[in-house]
């Protein structure tokens, strides 16, 4: 849903810049020609616009505008999102970590809860073997984690 909002906006941003493109351009000059928004959402660097070539600015001399300078600000901002990321994950594991402990803990005590009843506790019982055994993957797995340099 978020994504959707986020391209309908730039897709009107988009279809607003050009109108007002295509209105100025009529009126240069030496004419300019008009830009049908199929070929400008096609457009991956501003070098590729032809009213940024002929702006009295140099904005495509400007640092922003340099294809390397925005690659590696794309990376930057990904290097931030990641380690946003990475604080996210080890909540995460600490209470993936704290809920496989809690269900071999209740598996055990309804296994010893159900002693009376033979058939029951075995079954139980043979269910938390089980559990335990995958719960005990987990932990040497999160363990590995916890030992990572950074957690």
């Amino acid at each position: 849903q978020h994504i959707s909002k986020a391209i309908s906006q730039w897709s009107s941003a988009i279809r607003t810049a050009l109108d007002r493109y295509n209105k100025l351009a009529a009126k240069q000059k030496n004419p300019v020609p008009v830009l049908e928004y199929s070929q400008v959402v096609l457009y991956a660097w501003l070098g590729e616009f032809e009213l940024l070539k002929r702006s009295c600015h140099d904005i495509l001399k400007k640092p922003w505008a340099v294809p390397s300078n925005c690659e590696l600000a794309v990376k930057y901002f990904k290097v931030i999102r990641a380690q946003e990321e990475i604080k996210c994950l080890n909540v995460e594991i600490r209470r993936l970590h704290e809920w496989v402990n809690a269900e071999d803990a209740h598996l055990l005590a309804t296994a010893e809860g159900t002693a009376g009843d033979e058939y029951i506790a075995l079954e139980i019982n043979a269910m938390y073997l089980t559990r335990q055994h995958v719960n005990n993957v987990h932990r040497h797995r999160l363990q590995q984690i916890y030992n990572l340099k950074g957690f």
